[in-house]
Formats: structure tokens, C-alpha cells, sequence
């Protein structure tokens, strides 16, 4: 069975290298033409676009016009859009001036619901794949500051995130962005903001699981306190992403004694119960990493009956614990990561032992070098997360019938013509995963961490292996620490975010889209499907719309007015079951 695997696998490499050759490219098509011209004078110009593009420095001004800023969203939701400067003379202490938004009947979404970061860009020496191009990408998402300068010949973009908060009323809010430069005129921007009637739910319906770590060279924080204070923010910034991180209570450990002569182990759940209730409960952070095995327990090796009898009897009264709190449930044991095939015996071992000292505890699996779900981890493996291009449908649906999750995962693979996280790839690549999520069933999403700082990033955007190998450009790295230069002083800040990151919420947030439409439709089945057949299928032709932007994991739509098209229509259909 596994030589026939092997055999699907190299098809599908070798098949997707010759595709690769045939990729969209950004270089070749010269910085494709999007966005809006809002308004001009003299000395500058601004413009608009909608956040699922990269605006590059060189770009020229877009030849389509628009009155206004346009965007739509729901409540509790996050929604970008990208305002540029262009520049014919530098610009000094510029100002940016808010408005209030309002509609007709004067309710109003308030000025600091609106968030504004500047676009920056880092330098990309070397392509991770042929959708990249040599040059200066946009990525990072620094704080904003005024007054700032703008350059002559080259954009500014300004990303702004409009948050509407649950109470507001539907319809349409307006309101205006004023560009004031020291020396020139100002330019006025109006805002028009389209507020569905519904609302996302707090708990994300996509688990995940992201790697985040506190790397303290770029905080130079001291203490305990200090160190939990700056964690937290990186958290409350995972929280406002709908990303769950793997160790959200690392800061907060169990205290754990072992009496190896008494066979008796002591266990202090104080600090972690504490920030469990803050992260699982409160954030609802839809799953966390626990459950580890170790090379030996009181002087007994790893499997051998003595281990396997103290591992039950101590570890098992954690699981218990978790269980009592309702956390256990949220838990899964990821304690080994993309095992090879001779490593495969060991694996199926530790499974067992996990599933004896807790049956209720998931058992987490990245598989990389093979077709999966694979049947040789069968009744060993609960949340199956095989590499993107290798995830194999027909045995995801057979073990999703039996109760188990399918996960997936990029990290350095695959490239393209598949969609990733890199910096040299289009912002939409980042966005479609979470909709291919929806055409493929598929229940969660991992990604290995999010603050790969081996190099500063800001100054090194290709992430290396420790033998110089290239993962790729901002593999690792969805995050950038706070500021540029590694700080003499304690840094008390959260991390600084990109617009790869960004994207990952947008996805995460147009699942939600879907899981609502589904909620509906499966609601009028349940009250009369007979008697509401015509707007169950309305509901239905809206979910496909999702198989129209995606023929295969390689095969997607570009064009991300195609995809805020699909994403409009669905949120019509929503709101419309919703009256009925």
C-alpha cells in the first residue's frame, strides 16, 4: 500500500513542477492594473484599493476613477482597504484626519474603530518561486505615527481596518479621509461602508493551530511579568486574527513534582488554570498543543513497561484534569512532527500510549512524505494534517464519517503554482486557502510558527535552515518584531503584523461567511424544506460559487474582484434566509 503511495506522490511532484513553469507571474504582467482614482491636484494624487492586493512602489497610478472608497462587511468584522499617496514633489508632515461614519437614519461607527498602518517593504534578494520577482515587496504593517513624509515618483499606500462592532445597525455608513501635507492643498477621501444585517460569531469554526514564540532579543524584557505582559499582546493580536496559537498557557505552566521512590507525582494547576480560562475560555482559541512524551520517566526508557505504566498513572491525572475544566476537548497531543517512514513504527507506539492514559485526548499527525490520511496510522490518529499538495480527498471523507478531523499545512512547500504564505506571492494566494478550506471539507489549518527570527526579517525576508538552505521568502515569519533594530531597553509592545497576516484573517473570516450560510440553509430544511425549496437552493447556488474560483489546489482564481463578488453574493443570500 505504501509503494503505491509513494508512486501518486512523485506524480503529483513531478506534475506540479511542470506546472510551475506555466504560473502566473507578477514580473511578467509589469505590475497588473487595479485600484481607483479618488482625487488629484497639483503636487499628488490618492487612490484606493481593496486589501487583497500588493501595491508596489513603481506602480502607476490606476486609469479607472471612483467617487469613494467602497467596502463591505458584517458586524464583528475586520475589514481592509488600502488608501495610496503618489506623489509629484516630496511631501512633508503630512496628516491624516478622520471622520466619524454615519448613515442615513445617524447611527454611527465611531473614528477609532478605524485603525491605520503604514505599508512597508522589504527587499527580496532572492525569489522563493517563479511568482516572485527580484525587488521591494509590500509586507510589513508598522504602527502609524503622524506627521510623515511621502517621497516624490513612488506610492504610499496607508492600510486602514474598519472594525464594526456587533451593536451597529445594518446599512450604509459614509464618511471622509482627509490627505493634509505641510506643503501642498489637502485631499478629501469619502468612505462609503455597506453593513450587512448579520453578525460573525465570536468562536471561529476553522480550527488552527500557529506557532508564536517570544523571541526576546527584539524585547530585552527581564522579568516574569514583563515577559507575560508582551506574550499576551501577541496573543490578543492572534485573538483578533481568529488564529489559535499552540501554546497559549507557555508562560503559565503546570508545577509538576515526581517521587520516583513513592511512585507519586504532585501537581499544581494554579498559574495554568488561570490562563486557560483567559485563553480557551474568554478567547476562545479554538485548540491548544498538550500532551508530550518523554525519553524517560524515573530512569525507564521510553516504551518500556515500567514507562508505559508510570506514564498512564502520572500523565493521566493531567488529561483528567483537563477533562474536569471542559479543556480537554480543545486539546491535542501534537508531540511529533512529520515523522519519515522509518520512523513510522515509533510513531504508531506513542499513539497507543497516548490513547491508554487518556482515550478523550486527540492525537495530531503532519504527514510530508506521503499520500494522507495513509491507512497505516488507521485508529492511531485523530487530527490528520498532511503537507497542502499531498492531502488525499477520498481518505479524508472516510475518516471525517468515522469522527476524525483533516487538517492541512504549508511551511516551505509547496510553491507554486500552489498558494502559500510567501512575500512573493499574490495576496490573494493567502486569502483562497481558506476557501479551497470550504470546497474540500477540510476542518482546520497549521502553520509551524509565525516568528521564525533567525535573521531580523525586516532586513532578511528569505528564511534559511541552519545549513543556509532557502525556505522561502517570509516562510515562518507572518510576524515582524516591533521594530527594526534589536532594542538596548525593554521593548513592551506585540509584534508587528503583515499583510500576509491580514489575508489569514480575511479567509478566516469568509469561512465564517460560509458557516453561516450553512447554518441557514440547514435551518429552513429543518422548518419546511419542502415549503422553502427555492431559497435553500438559493442558499445552495450561492455556496457553490466557491467551486467556481477553485477547479484544483493549483488552479484557482487570481482575480480578487472575482472572489469580493462571490464573497457580496453570499452575504446577500445570508441576509435574505435570514428574513425568512
Amino acid at each position: 500500500m505504501n509503494n503505491i503511495y509513494l508512486k501518486k506522490t512523485f506524480i503529483i511532484i513531478l506534475f506540479s513542477t511542470i506546472l510551475s513553469r506555466f504560473a502566473f507571474s507578477l514580473e511578467s504582467q509589469h505590475y497588473p492594473q487595479f485600484g481607483y482614482l479618488l482625487a488629484s491636484n497639483k503636487d499628488f494624487s490618492i487612490w484606493w484599493a481593496e486589501g487583497t492586493y500588493k501595491i508596489f512602489k513603481e506602480q502607476k497610478i490606476p486609469e479607472s476613477k471612483s467617487d469613494s472608497i467602497k467596502i463591505s462587511a458584517a458586524k464583528n468584522e475586520y475589514e481592509p482597504f488600502q488608501l495610496v499617496i503618489n506623489s509629484r514633489i516630496d511631501l512633508r508632515n503630512v496628516k491624516i484626519v478622520l471622520s466619524d461614519l454615519k448613515n442615513e437614519k445617524g447611527n454611527v461607527i465611531e473614528k477609532k474603530n478605524i485603525a491605520i498602518n503604514f505599508v512597508e517593504y522589504v527587499n527580496i534578494e532572492s525569489t522563493t518561486d517563479d511568482l516572485g520577482f527580484k525587488g521591494y515587496w509590500p509586507d510589513p504593517l508598522p504602527e502609524y505615527y503622524e506627521p510623515f513624509d511621502v517621497r516624490s515618483s513612488e506610492n504610499k499606500p496607508l492600510w486602514f481596518t474598519v472594525y464594526i462592532p456587533k451593536d451597529k445597525k445594518a446599512g450604509r455608513y459614509r464618511g471622509n479621509i482627509k490627505i493634509i501635507p505641510e506643503n501642498s492643498e489637502k485631499l478629501t477621501a469619502q468612505i462609503e461602508i455597506k453593513v450587512f444585517d448579520f453578525t460573525l460569531p465570536e468562536e471561529t469554526h476553522t480550527r488552527t493551530a500557529y506557532g508564536v514564540g517570544l523571541n526576546n532579543q527584539y524585547h530585552n524584557v527581564q522579568t516574569t511579568e514583563d515577559k507575560r505582559a508582551v506574550f499576551d499582546l501577541y496573543l490578543q493580536n492572534f485573538r483578533k486574527h481568529r488564529v489559535s496559537p499552540y501554546h497559549p498557557m507557555s508562560f503559565y505552566p503546570i508545577k509538576e513534582e515526581i517521587n520516583c521512590e513513592k511512585e507519586e507525582i504532585t501537581l499544581d494547576f494554579t498559574e495554568f488554570d488561570y490562563a486557560a480560562k483567559r485563553y480557551l475560555d474568554e478567547f476562545k482559541f479554538t485548540g491548544f498543543r498538550f500532551g508530550s512524551i518523554p525519553g524517560e520517566i524515573c530512569g525507564h526508557e521510553r516504551y518500556s513497561p515500567e514507562f508505559n505504566r508510570l506514564y498512564k498513572k502520572f500523565y493521566g491525572k493531567i488529561y483528567d484534569h483537563l477533562k474536569e475544566k471542559g479543556w480537554l476537548e480543545k486539546a491535542y497531543a501534537y508531540w511529533i512532527d512529520e515523522p519519515q517512514f522509518d520512523r513510522w513504527e515509533h510513531v504508531r507506539k506513542g499513539m497507543e500510549l497516548l490513547k491508554e492514559a487518556s482515550p478523550e485526548l486527540k492525537r495530531l499527525l503532519t504527514i510530508h512524505v506521503n499520500l494522507a490520511p495513509t491507512p497505516f496510522f488507521y485508529n492511531y490518529v485523530d487530527i490528520w494534517v498532511p503537507i497542502f499538495n499531498l492531502y488525499y480527498q477520498k481518505n479524508a471523507r472516510q475518516r471525517q464519517k468515522k469522527g476524525e478531523e483533516v487538517w492541512w499545512y504549508v511551511c516551505t512547500g509547496p510553491k507554486s503554482p500552489y498558494p502559500n504564505n510567501f512575500i512573493d506571492h499574490p495576496a490573494i494566494n493567502h486569502r483562497i486557502r481558506f476557501w479551497m478550506i470550504q470546497k474540500y471539507r477540510v476542518d482546520g489549518d497549521l502553520y509551524w510558527t509565525t516568528t521564525y527570527w533567525r535573521n531580523n526579517p525586516w532586513e532578511v525576508p528569505m528564511s534559511y535552515a541552519s545549513d543556509g538552505y532557502e525556505y522561502g521568502n517570509g516562510d515562518g515569519s507572518l510576524l515582524y518584531p516591533p521594530q527594526r533594530e534589536t532594542p538596548a531597553e525593554p521593548v513592551l509592545k506585540g509584534p508587528v503584523n503583515s499583510i500576509r497576516f491580514e489575508m489569514i484573517r480575511e479567509g478566516l473570516e469568509d469561512g465564517e461567511y460560509f458557516w453561516i450560510l450553512e447554518q441557514g440553509i440547514e435551518r429552513l430544511k429543518k422548518m419546511d424544506e419542502k415549503k422553502n425549496k427555492e431559497y435553500i437552493k438559493k442558499g445552495e447556488d450561492a455556496l457553490s460559487t466557491v467551486d467556481d474560483l477553485i477547479k484544483k489546489l493549483y488552479e484557482f482564481e487570481r482575480d480578487p474582484q472575482k472572489l469580493y463578488k462571490a464573497r457580496e453574493n453570499i452575504a446577500q443570500v445570508i441576509e435574505e434566509l435570514g428574513k425568512q
